[in-house]
């Protein structure tokens, strides 16, 4: 089966298992992941890294199985967040390709009862990402780096895309304002010459920060050491016009067969230089 078929089968799904999940919402309680916290983490932090529900697991095996069938015959690695019995079925660890899910990405919002949680699907392969898609249930909006390698804004029924049209750019990035995650370094020296907001207090979280950035409210995003399940939609962004994916030295990304990617940022046009000076400092 090609990428395009693969997509065009796990779509579907993806909006099913959403649809799971939103009525699910509200009737599910916090069973804590038991994960190492730093001694600097704020509570935010802490409640972030804890939140789990039973609905991840759920909405996990859904995809697994259902890829595992779309893929048959196929030798494909597994990047998934939850631990669960169908990682099982990916077990090659020597295939080019790795199939990364994050089953419900905004765990602590799913379950303070917030719209701002969605479903991550990507494949990555031999350092790029081959499609990408993020889908929100709650107002189903479906974001997709589809087999054409274009990047589109897709509305959902439920079942399936009614309206799809491909994502513009910024027409003029001028903004001041970089987002950063709280392990990006040199942010005091940022501050100089841009208003920094950090990911410290989830005031802004980083899908919004994704969509500040393809409207040119932000300049660039800066990720250091995310999970790639975490930045589906920054590759989004990456196959936009002008759109970028680069190291803090401003080189194109080499995506990894998963886990964390090292230093990414993301934006338009350019990494500006006076931020590249600063973060290799």
């Amino acid at each position: 089966m090609g990428i395009e078929q693969f997509v065009r089968t796990m779509i579907p799904v993806v909006l099913g298992a959403g649809r799971f999940a939103l009525d699910q919402q509200g009737h599910v309680e916090n069973i804590r992941k038991d994960v190492q916290i730093r001694s600097d983490d704020n509570t935010f932090l802490v409640e972030r890294k804890q939140a789990k529900t039973v609905i991840e697991e759920q909405v996990q095996e859904t995809l697994l199985l259902a890829a595992h069938a779309a893929l048959a015959g196929q030798s494909v690695r597994i990047d998934a967040e939850e631990r669960t019995a169908s990682t099982r079925l990916f077990t090659s660890e020597e295939a080019d390709a790795t199939l990364i899910i994050d089953p419900i990405d905004g765990t602590l919002q799913y379950l303070n009862g917030s719209p701002e949680y969605s479903i991550n699907l990507a494949l990555v392969s031999r350092g790029d990402v081959l499609f990408a898609l993020q889908y929100f249930p709650a107002d189903k909006t479906l974001y997709l780096l589809d087999a054409d390698g274009r990047s589109y804004h897709c509305m959902c029924d439920g079942d399936g895309i009614v309206e799809k049209k491909l994502l513009e750019p910024p027409q003029v990035v001028k903004s001041k304002i970089v987002y950063a995650n709280h392990r990006v370094p040199q942010q005091e020296c940022l501050s100089q010459t841009y208003t920094v907001v950090k990911d410290l207090d989830g005031a802004v979280l980083w899908s919004k920060a994704f969509f500040n950035c393809i409207s040119g409210e932000y300049r660039v995003v800066l990720f250091s050491r995310p999970y790639i399940w975490d930045v589906v939609l920054g590759a989004i962004i990456a196959a936009m016009p002008s759109g970028y994916a680069v190291d803090f030295k401003g080189n194109k990304v080499v995506w990894p067969n998963g886990g964390r990617v090292p230093e990414i940022a993301f934006g338009f046009g350019e990494l500006p230089e006076e931020i590249k000076t600063c973060l290799k400092n």
